[in-house]
């Protein structure tokens, strides 16, 4: 695992590549420093930040041109039943994001992914992990730091042997999700971007401000031409600062009788939804 730090302070990460602290940094699951080459995010080892687990290479068939670097290595943990990462340091009552990120690889040859218990500190924390050796997965929640750390474990609970491809911590600005407090945490269920990227359907962020990723957008009827929008006003006023690759990007209708059509559950959730009509004053534009 490797760990990342920015010029900036915030953030941390932890798997078996990245970890993200005082602004942003990075841990991974190996014990060499590196660069991303897409997010320019720089990754450093786990080693201290747990003494325990063994650094794994995910099998060659899996590891595509496209494949983040992040997911080609992993950190097992066959011995104990409660391994646990102790990220530090971290401001006290401060709201962090806190990513992990899960690769199988059928590293062992068993094409048998496991499954498990995470845990931040004394509360289980519900990931999604991956079905089959070829997929990963990650998992974001927004949280409320109770100490001056911050503690990630991964149990075992018979299922299989634990393990994790990276861990990334952000510290947020305390005014925006103010719904995540000492008593509940925020889980994201899902992001999306309503425009396909030319390289696939996930697009990530490294930013300076940023540490997102959006998957693009499913379940819509987005038949139009895809255009990018020149922002002419300041859309980081607003605490959240998505990122500008998101934001100055749009989808259009294929003619004026035309709708876009979005589809998604919201009895689970409460979604955040962020829209910006750009066009032509002649343009009613109802949101």
């Amino acid at each position: 695992m490797a760990f990342h730090s920015h010029e900036f302070t915030g953030s941390c990460s932890v798997g078996s590549r990245p970890i993200r602290l005082p602004q942003h940094r990075l841990w991974h699951s190996w014990d060499l420093n590196y660069t991303d080459d897409t997010t320019q995010m720089f990754y450093t080892s786990d080693a201290k930040f747990i003494d325990t687990g063994t650094n794994k290479e995910i099998a060659a068939i899996h590891m595509t041109q496209t494949l983040p670097r992040q997911y080609r290595n992993l950190r097992i943990f066959p011995d104990r039943i409660r391994n646990c990462y102790t990220l530090t340091p971290v401001i006290k009552s401060n709201r962090y994001l806190l990513r992990a990120s899960f690769m199988y690889g059928n590293y062992d040859g068993l094409d048998q992914p496991p499954q498990f218990d995470a845990y931040i500190g004394v509360d289980r924390w519900a990931i999604d992990l991956p079905s089959n050796s070829s997929l990963y997965t990650w998992n974001e929640i927004i949280m409320v730091a109770s100490l001056d750390y911050i503690s990630v474990c991964l149990v075992n609970t018979g299922k299989g042997t634990p393990f994790i491809s990276a861990l990334e911590l952000r510290l947020l600005d305390n005014s925006t999700y103010l719904a995540a407090n000492e008593y509940q945490s925020l889980r994201l269920l899902h992001r999306s971007h309503f425009r396909l990227t030319a390289s696939g359907t996930t697009i990530r962020y490294g930013t300076r401000m940023t540490l997102m990723i959006a998957s693009g957008l499913f379940g819509c009827e987005m038949d139009g031409p895809q255009s990018t929008i020149l922002l002419l006003f300041n859309l980081w006023s607003d605490d959240y600062r998505l990122p500008l690759p998101v934001i100055n990007t749009a989808v259009v209708p294929t003619g004026p009788d035309n709708n876009l059509s979005f589809y998604f559950p919201t009895s689970n959730g409460d979604p955040r939804l962020h829209i910006s009509c750009v066009h032509s004053l002649s343009l009613n534009c109802n949101n």
